[in-house]
């Protein structure tokens, strides 16, 4: 319905949406900061003419568009944070906040929702219900649940309107720009984040024998966990297990009295995240213990796997191929990452999307890194996937 008006103004848009990323990308704001952003975000929003929206957590945005009579509501969300990275992309609009980055895609992700609140609001007298524009602070923030969470707490899926299907989307650096993917059931994994304390007795280094080596003890440990994904678990389950943070010492001839990793585990079913938290216990148990150490090990459940709603999954599946072409809807490929989409999709039935966003056929650029960008040909895609959806979805029949 409406798909060829929605891919012909999604097009038309492209130039301001790239001119709104480029103003989010030069002035990157971390999660729970995100203030210019939300001024920003209330700006457009004023002059598209949504003057209806609500705050959550701060800096977070709940924007309503209501269409022309009584029906369901479709919330659409996108997260606007940046990371603590220093940018290294050359891009002549680079970072102007020293030390911080939207180097995981986000200022496309709020550009594009704001592409879409044009179109949908232009449009609101031709659907029923209501859509709820999301825009959510502290995606990245896995250490406190993420900003959905909160959100969530505060009332954005139960407040009037209350959402009764929610969708959103990535910008996917290993897909070519002009696809979209997704697929239905499990997309992203859960995220289990531990550190392990390690607990010795230090000494000089020239007499080793007088100390508990937590050094030694944890490079045993790294080793150790190892054999978790490879002996422990099915191998038909996805787990990924990864330490990240290593910390010991200070200086080159003292041993210290205490070491310290920190890492995470994700995985698509709480029966593996389970098994993964038990073995990480034991052989951290059984490996100081051998060397007459102690240790604390804590577990932060950090966000849960976004699993895809099967039946609106087929039917997203369907108006998107309407307005992309059905050569460019793809099957997505489990993603081992952690989403904070995750809260959504525990309350209320959900999609979450892919849009393709790589340069040619150049190696993909990472997330997360210094050097991350996307094609911005991408973002007239996402406006689409996100447009056609919300107009098919309030306008099918209330069952």
């Amino acid at each position: 319905m409406y798909e060829i008006e929605i891919r012909r103004e999604a097009l038309e848009l492209k130039q301001h949406v790239i001119e709104i990323r480029r103003d989010l990308h030069r002035h990157p704001e971390p999660s729970q900061k995100e203030f210019r952003t939300q001024q920003k975000i209330i700006e457009e929003l004023h002059a598209i003419g949504i003057t209806e929206m609500k705050t959550y957590y701060t800096t977070g945005i709940a924007a309503i568009i209501r269409g022309k009579g009584f029906g369901k509501t479709i919330g659409i969300r996108a997260d606007m944070d940046a990371l603590y990275i220093t940018e290294d992309t050359g891009l002549e609009f680079s970072s102007e906040n020293a030390g911080i980055a939207h180097a995981c895609g986000h200022d496309g992700h709020v550009s594009m929702l704001l592409g879409a609140a044009r179109i949908l609001y232009s449009m609101r007298d031709r659907f029923k219900g209501c859509v709820k524009l999301i825009f959510q602070p502290a995606e990245e923030d896995g250490l406190n649940g993420g900003g959905s969470q909160w959100m969530i707490k505060e009332g954005v899926l139960t407040d009037e309107p209350s959402i009764d299907f929610v969708i959103g989307q990535h910008l996917a650096p290993h897909i070519p720009a002009g696809y979209i993917a997704s697929k239905s059931g499990p997309l992203f994994t859960t995220s289990d984040l531990f550190s392990i304390d390690i607990f010795g007795k230090g000494g000089h280094s020239s007499a080793p024998h007088f100390t508990k080596d937590p050094i030694v003890c944890a490079a045993q440990i790294i080793l150790g966990l190892q054999t978790i994904v490879s002996r422990n678990i099915n191998p038909a389950d996805t787990v990924v297990l990864s330490l990240c943070v290593v910390e010991a010492g200070k200086r080159h001839n003292v041993i210290p009295d205490t070491a310290r990793l920190v890492g995470s585990a994700r995985s698509y079913h709480e029966k593996s995240s389970a098994l993964c938290r038990k073995r990480i216990q034991e052989i951290v148990d059984g490996i100081c213990t051998a060397g007459g150490l102690t240790a604390k090990v804590s577990f932060t459940k950090s966000y849960g796997p976004v699993i895809n709603d099967e039946e609106m999954f087929e039917k997203c599946k369907k108006w998107v191929s309407g307005v992309i072409g059905e050569k460019h809807f793809i099957q997505a490929q489990p993603q081992s990452s952690g989403e904070d989409f995750s809260n959504f999709t525990t309350e209320i039935p959900g999609v979450y999307f892919l849009v393709g966003a790589k340069f040619g056929d150049g190696e993909p650029l990472v997330p997360h890194s210094p050097s991350f960008t996307f094609d911005e040909e991408a973002l007239p895609f996402g406006i689409m996937n996100l447009c056609v959806i919300a107009v098919n979805y309030l306008n099918e029949p209330q069952q």
